[in-house]
């Protein structure tokens, strides 16, 4: 795999207006070069198929691309999550490392639905996860580990950051769990309901609403047994709940 050859391709399909529009709502200091999630999701694809990475030879290509700009790092999101099954340990590790690194909400969902969330299942390192997310400087990784959870709900999940997994196992649509797991969710939850960034109290929206879809009753069940009870907005997502006294 050749980091160098992704980037130049993903700049040949850049677009300088769609990059200024992205600009206004995605600030990251790695830059954005305006290339369409549709053309993202292609060359991580089509990079899959025809000159896939390798672990661990491939780490540091992988990490350079990560580095290097917006696109690029949703493209070495989805190339290391393809890598996962076979090697669930050491890229956790390597996605708990790239952690601190975000700094946009974007790649922190990217990061936290399709590397953080699924690692963390396969080796039930949930813990290490809390302790990175709640030691980095920066709020967007607290926001990546909310969005771990999405995963574990069993909701299926997308964008192109899902793509070279999809076009490894052939399937459109991906879970990665038949059933919620209700624990990990929980936790993920209850670890940031009372932290003041904005970004990250729209992540837990976010799994509050993807969890209320699949299981109300275990949402409703958590959300009631939050310690002081929980926020208006996540009460509104569950459609009421009851405050703990």
């Amino acid at each position: 795999m050749e980091s160098e050859a992704i980037s130049d391709t993903l700049e040949l399909l850049s677009n300088a207006d769609l990059a200024r529009k992205r600009g206004k709502d995605i600030h990251t200091l790695r830059g954005i070069r305006g290339t369409p999630d549709g053309e993202v999701a292609r060359i991580a694809a089509s990079t899959w198929l025809d000159d896939p990475p390798l672990w661990p030879e491939d780490i540091d290509q992988l990490t350079s691309l990560f580095n290097t700009a917006f696109e690029d790092g949703l493209v070495a999101i989805s190339l290391l999550a393809a890598l996962l099954p076979d090697h669930p340990g050491p890229v956790y590790d390597l996605g708990l490392d790239w952690l601190d690194r975000v700094d946009d909400v974007l790649t922190a969902d990217a990061l936290g639905s399709v590397i953080l969330g699924p690692g963390l299942l396969a080796t039930g390192g949930l813990a290490d996860l809390l302790s990175v997310a709640k030691a980095a400087a920066r709020p967007e990784a607290r926001r990546a580990a909310v969005i771990a959870a999405l995963p574990a709900t069993s909701a299926v999940v997308t964008g192109p950051a899902m793509s070279a997994l999809r076009q490894r196992t052939n399937e459109r649509t991906l879970r990665f769990v038949e059933e919620p797991r209700h624990d990990v969710v929980s936790t993920l939850l209850t670890a940031f309901i009372r932290d003041p960034n904005p970004g990250v109290q729209k992540g837990i929206r976010r799994i509050v609403r993807a969890w209320r879809k699949i299981d109300k009753k275990a949402a409703t069940d958590w959300a009631n047994g939050v310690s002081g009870g929980i926020p208006k907005t996540l009460r509104a997502e569950l459609g009421g709940t009851k405050k703990k006294r």
